[in-house]
């Protein structure tokens, strides 16, 4: 049975950035963009690391005019530990993506207007847990 958790953010780094644009002008672009999360986890007492990696392929996997692939680091406080219960890990992966996807999202959004990409960035403002278990699950099949 998983626990409930509280946690704080002490800080949020950019780790690594791989961007590449592929120019195709004149060409109408049908936007079905890919997301991808992937979320590793490490904890010690009452501190949590997490490394948050995001890939974007956009506006769609066929036919990419842009990939994205950045990762960002975070420590955070986080009561009580997590046990080595998988429901454990999972409910604090849950809690630590929701305090950092402010940051992700926004991040995106700047590489996407300093790469003149003029399209809304393909991240919702928000991210539910179902959301967030959806890109875990597909994080572990891409494994």
């Amino acid at each position: 049975m998983s626990s409930a958790f509280s946690a704080t953010m002490g800080h949020i780094v950019l780790d690594n950035v791989v961007a590449e644009r592929m120019d195709r002008p004149g060409e109408k672009l049908e936007v079905h963009p890919e997301v991808n999360l992937n979320v590793m986890l490490r904890h010690a007492e009452n501190r949590a690391q997490a490394s948050f990696t995001v890939k974007i392929v956009f506006p769609n996997p066929d036919k990419p005019v842009c990939k994205l692939q950045y990762t960002m680091k975070g420590l955070f406080e986080l009561s009580p530990t997590p046990a080595s219960d998988p429901d454990d890990q999972r409910a604090a992966i849950v809690l630590l993506t929701s305090l950092a996807w402010p940051y992700l999202r926004e991040f995106a959004e700047k590489l996407f207007h300093d790469m003149r990409i003029n399209q809304p960035v393909p991240m919702p403002y928000a991210i539910s847990e179902q959301e967030i278990a959806e890109q875990l699950k597909m994080a572990k099949a891409e494994e």
